[in-house]
């Protein structure tokens, strides 16, 4: 090994070089550092930010560049890992280059002492080089240094040259042969369209002739109709009449499939084999690799035969299609991958040579963006999962909306993604949050329609609402780019904030933590806002948008460096603008019109309980604290404080209600809960939390209250906290039980006067949200879902309460489905959960039955029970909380719950 240490940029850069003359074979890397220590953070691009080394002693985060949609949405999206010491605001990161080639790159911590460093696959020997640089920073302890630090060394990764603001923004995923309704597109402030429909298969984007049959009208939208270049240009522009701009869909990665009116795949295949099998990326097993419609997977480097039919397709845009904005380019996951039947002269598995797929792919993008800068045309890229091909990029609309990661790649490009991590679900709470979140990273929606279905984006009439009454807060970001000063923005109470520069000057995004829109939020707060930016005393006037339009400014006190601005009536989410010139025309809905649409959408909040006396307690009473609530972001520890006590933290990833002993002695006024995240991806949003007095001898009492809508205060700490005071409240506790009784198969699906006498819920069936007789069923995580949305001539299928037969649905999750069962009384009853396997997905699954405080029954439901459908029953008493994990199979499921 030699090795250099030298001044690079604003850091130092440790290069190495591993030489000898045996055998060239694959070798590891592995650098271990001694720098930890428990008060330190450790900020990984990641689902989960700045991570608390106490709370975190030992973890291994997701590999560099793992493809985040096969990995759960565990993602590290930057070859970097930095170390943060809050007390002395002191960082240090340590990073690989941009352009370097990294076939494998792993972070890990132990015992809160040693980080460690691994590169593999690396080929090492046979009187070649093997070079490796790290690159090392200093600088404050904020993420956002990490940012500069490494998008001033790599700028063409993070920035873009293209004028920004047109065709930036919300956007939809569709074919041009309509479109939905101009009105709604406004009311959303829908910016551009990303086009996919017009190619005759994967690879041939524009073929040669000027009319031809694309093969997804007849496979997908079965419209039946050609396609030609004069009905894309009346498209495009028909939809820059409405100031909407067109990206036309490209791809450097996948080649083949079906295409034509028939839908065959005989002619893809005959150009793939006679024309580009040189570019065939290879498994391990040297076979070629399938992607979606029959396509393959394709190396596009310019070694290889696909380049200059790549080439040919951008220059065809560029003379027949002048209208369009520019292109998207999809799938570049495939640079997280490597291709087994190339050499890349470096990368290798075992003593196999191969090639990291990052390095022809950015080579391909840069290409393709050179193509079409020259022509004023702008390129954006989608699914990927490392930075390196991202150079020369203009921006960003992606099919997976992991956050943070996705603001970490896009701190100065704009940035869009589709709704698929956190889908718009039954309360609309998960979707909101997720709102919020693209509000503080700046990550633009896909469009809701009322009615009109995108593709892969289905139509949902209350979404759609949600989403107009934020679209206004979004369209404030447009051409933005964050602040990365560290420090730069801070605000009081309990909220997230994030600053950005835009071409009016700054925006700040404030966002609660715990007040919702959707959780019928009525508290209003009053927040101090600083910003530190250098022009600071140079900003004029200031502008509240809100998302229910009644947060205003009532000060601005600008100084050298610093501005204060004062926000009264701010609730759950407020964008506020500062400017320096002339203070435009705000134009938007009063107050008054946005809280109509939002009691029409969520309905009137409920009344804020009264404070009550201070209870008396048994002398045998013990005291617990039930904070019930819904993980948003990463499901992570939530460490809970009762007037600064720690009681430990809760950290299942389902926990919907976190329990903790708290003391048999009575405080003497209310006590204030602290929620502490142990890190930034983590976001528990508390609903209810009640103080419980339980003896051995009753079932207990309720002593004190907190809920949604009342007061948050402050917050504190490097990850986030919400402090949270409660008041007397005294109410009796009423116990519950369940005992197992029963399993067996309902003959051609017929549950009628056998199950729910009482009630019955069967998703997309029989609705969710009805109460019936006085049950009510809270669907606290899961999906519902149609297999079809026709019904279907198979037995296992649940009838529907008419005795007709139903479509194939579920609710599913990936990693819980939990339901609360609320009974009216405590009288016994009889509880039934279906199981139905519809897709024989070798689903398996365990069900837990719960209390607030105990698990009253466990069982298991076997793969050939769910193949066939099983309905397992209990005997029960009051509310039981249900809760599924999957034991085997893709997701977990659940069809139906009966109550008799």
């Amino acid at each position: 090994m030699i090795q250099l240490w030298a001044g690079a940029g604003e850091g130092v850069a440790w290069d190495l070089d591993f030489e000898g003359a045996d055998a060239r074979v694959e070798h590891q890397v592995r650098i271990e550092l001694p720098l930890l220590s428990t008060n330190l953070l450790v900020f990984t691009p990641s689902e989960r930010g700045a991570m608390q080394v106490q709370a975190y002693p030992s973890f291994k985060p997701s590999a560099y560049a793992a493809n985040g949609w096969d990995n759960g949405g565990a993602t590290y999206v930057l070859p970097l890992i930095s170390l943060f010491d809050p007390q002395t605001d002191q960082a240090l990161t340590v990073a690989l280059p941009a352009d370097a080639n990294i076939p494998h790159l792993q972070f890990e911590w132990r015992e809160a002492h040693t980080l460690t460093v691994t590169l593999a696959r690396r080929g090492m020997g046979g009187g070649r080089p093997s070079p490796l640089r790290l690159l090392w920073f200093a600088h404050a302890a904020d993420y956002r240094c990490v940012l500069k630090a490494y998008s001033d060394a790599f700028p063409a990764w993070f920035r873009t040259t293209a004028q920004r603001g047109q065709g930036e923004g919300t956007f939809y995923y569709h074919h041009i042969q309509d479109h939905p309704d101009f009105g709604e597109m406004e009311r959303q402030r829908v910016r551009f369209l990303w086009s996919s429909f017009w190619f005759t298969h994967l690879g041939e984007y524009l073929p040669e002739v000027p009319a031809w049959e694309p093969y997804t009208y007849a496979k997908w939208w079965k419209l039946d109709q050609t396609m030609t270049d004069a009905k894309i240009l009346e498209f495009v522009r028909n939809l820059r009449e409405h100031d909407i701009r067109t990206y036309a869909y490209f791809n450097l990665t996948e080649y083949g499939g079906a295409g034509g009116k028939s839908g065959d795949t005989a002619e893809a295949a005959r150009i793939l084999r006679d024309k580009f099998a040189n570019a065939l990326i290879k498994d391990a097993a040297g076979h070629d690799i399938p992607t979606w419609e029959g396509a393959m997977a394709m190396n596009p480097g310019s070694r290889y035969a696909l380049w200059p039919f790549l080439e040919d397709q951008v220059r065809r845009h560029l003379k027949r299609l002048p209208g369009i904005e520019g292109f998207v380019i999809d799938r570049l996951d495939w640079a997280s991958v490597l291709d087994y039947g190339h050499d890349d002269g470096l990368s290798m598995v075992g003593n196999r040579p191969v090639e990291n797929m990052a390095l022809p792919v950015r080579e391909a993008v840069r290409e393709v963006a050179r193509l079409a800068h020259g022509a004023n045309l702008k390129v954006f890229v989608n699914q990927f999962y490392r930075v390196e091909p991202l150079e020369n990029a203009d921006g960003v609309c992606h099919e997976n909306d992991y956050l943070p990661a996705l603001g970490y790649l896009t701190p100065l490009r704009p940035a869009s993604a589709w709704h698929h991590q956190k889908p718009y679900g039954n309360d609309l709470l998960e979707f909101e949050a997720q709102l919020k979140r693209r509000l503080y990273w700046a990550l633009f929606p896909q469009m809701i329609a009322h009615e009109y279905p995108i593709s892969q984006q289905p139509p949902n009439a209350r979404a759609a609402e949600l989403l107009e009454l934020y679209a206004p807060l979004f369209d404030t970001l447009v051409g933005k780019e964050q602040v990365l000063l560290p420090h730069c923005v801070e605000a009081t109470g309990g909220n997230d904030v994030n600053l950005f520069r835009t071409p009016a000057g700054y925006v700040a995004a404030i966002t609660s933590r715990t007040r919702f829109l959707s959780r019928q939020a009525v508290d209003l707060e009053s927040l101090e806002i600083v910003v530190r930016v250098p022009d600071a005393g140079e900003l004029r006037w200031g502008h509240a948008v809100a998302v229910d339009g009644r947060a205003e400014l009532t000060g601005i006190q600008s100084s050298a460096g610093l501005v204060r601005i004062q926000v009264t009536a701010h609730s759950t989410a407020t964008m506020v603008v500062l400017g320096k010139g002339g203070e435009p025309d705000w134009r938007g809905l009063s107050s008054r019109e946005l809280e109509a649409r939002r009691e029409k959408l969520f309905g009137s909040a409920a009344p804020i309980p009264s404070p009550g006396q201070r209870p008396s307690v048994g002398e045998n009473d013990h005291l617990f604290l039930r904070v019930a609530g819904t993980h948003v972001g990463t499901p992570g520890p939530v460490v809970v404080r009762v007037n600064g006590q720690d009681l430990g933290a809760g950290s299942a990833p389902s926990n919907r209600a976190l329990i903790a002993w708290y003391s048999s002695q009575l405080p003497p006024n209310p006590p204030q809960i602290t929620l502490a995240s142990s890190d930034e991806g983590t976001w528990f949003i508390p609903d209810r939390i009640e103080l419980l007095a339980r003896g051995h001898d009753r079932a207990g009492q309720r002593l004190g209250l907190w809920q949604s809508g009342m007061p948050t205060a402050a917050t504190s700490g490097p990850t986030g906290s919400i402090s949270l005071p409660m008041i007397w409240q005294s109410a009796p506790l009423q116990a519950s039980s369940a005992k197992w009784i029963s399993r067996g198969a309902l003959p051609d699906g017929r549950w009628q006067k056998q199950l729910g006498s009482q009630a019955v819920w069967i998703p997309k069936v029989t609705g969710n949200e009805k109460g019936q007789n006085g049950w009510r069923l809270e669907v606290q995580n899961g999906q519902a879902f149609a297999w079809s949305e026709s019904p279907q001539a198979d037995p296992r299928v649940l009838l529907s309460p008419g005795g007709g037969r139903a479509a194939p649905t579920c609710w599913f999750a990936n990693d819980c489905l939990r339901f609360r069962l609320v009974a009216p009384d405590v009288a016994p009853y009889r509880l039934g959960l279906y199981w139905l396997d519809y897709d024989r997905n070798g689903r398996a699954m365990e069900v837990k039955l719960a209390d607030d405080f105990n698990v009253l029954d466990t069982q298991q439901v076997q793969t050939t029970e769910t193949a066939g459908g099983v309905c397992v029953q209990w005997a029960a008493r009051g509310s039981v909380n249900i809760e599924i994990r999957k034991l085997a199979g893709f997701n977990m499921v659940l069809s139906g719950i009966f109550v008799d």
